[in-house]
């Protein structure tokens, strides 16, 4: 009888220590469901209180640098750009050839980065990237994007674009997934030499390749493009270059233009390299 009694306490000892194992656990899976509703609820507030604008788009024919303002109108700060992407969607020139492209770009934290209208930038911002290049009243809370502020930023995209007038769409996508888009034609209005022609493209002479300070050197300009090509007359008559300032002609002397390919051979005189 004492056995009996011993083996079913027993019994009843098992049972009570799983009902408070039993009862422990759904304590502690209620807790994580209360903890996960909240942190739901909590994103799901920050999501609706979270809205931004695209202004001032700007692109320049041919080239691969555009430039937008991001404005915040929600009452979210935004900060985690790392985190956020730019979504690019347009027609660009791949090895002389018209293609229909789509990148996510990641966030570039740079310094100083600006874009001018005809591509050339300030500070260096690696294709594929965006950047900020300032916060306008950038006083509270410097570096986050708070209501009503504004951020002025650019993005170097990976290929040049196609045609004089392409069409680009953006899509911002915050860390948190709320996004916007904006669609805009490019533009071909930078003051320069003669405003009516609309192809131009920016030269850039490698200063390591210069070993000294130079006056008046003859560069040689030798490429196959396939924009000549399509847009230069077939004498080349009308091909000429100018300084940085995209005003000032320069001297130059075509050696050779076969407009079958865009093969260009020139020498241009330039006033200083250092």
């Amino acid at each position: 009888m004492g056995l009996g009694v011993a083996i079913s306490g027993g019994i009843i000892m098992a049972v009570a220590v799983t009902v408070i194992v039993s009862i422990m656990m759904m304590i502690s899976n209620g807790a994580e469901v209360q903890e996960s509703m909240h942190e739901s609820f909590g994103l799901i507030n920050k999501f609706q209180k979270t809205d931004f604008v695209f202004n001032d788009t700007s692109a320049e024919s041919s080239l691969s640098g555009v430039s937008f303002e991001l404005k915040n109108n929600g009452l979210e700060k935004l900060w985690n750009y790392e985190d956020s992407d730019l979504i690019v969607t347009y027609e660009a020139l791949i090895d002389g050839v018209k293609t229909n492209v789509t990148e996510t770009q990641s966030y570039f934290s740079g310094s100083n980065i600006s874009m001018d209208c005809d591509g050339s930038n300030g500070g260096d911002i690696p294709p594929g990237t965006w950047s900020i290049s300032q916060i306008i009243g950038d006083v509270l809370d410097p570096g986050l994007l708070n209501s009503d502020e504004t951020a002025e930023s650019v993005t170097q995209l990976s290929y040049p674009l196609s045609n004089v007038t392409s069409t680009i769409s953006l899509t911002f996508a915050s860390d948190i997934g709320k996004a916007t888009t904006v669609s805009f034609e490019t533009l071909s209005n930078c003051v320069w030499e003669n405003p009516s022609w609309l192809h131009r493209k920016q030269i850039t002479i490698d200063y390591t390749k210069v070993s000294d300070d130079l006056s008046n050197f003859p560069v040689l300009i030798s490429i196959v493009d396939s924009n000549l090509q399509a847009n230069a007359q077939a004498d080349g008559d009308d091909i000429f270059f100018t300084s940085d300032d995209k005003i000032t002609k320069l001297d130059h002397e075509i050696e050779n233009y076969d407009n079958s390919d865009g093969t260009l051979v020139a020498w241009v005189n330039i006033p200083s390299l250092s």
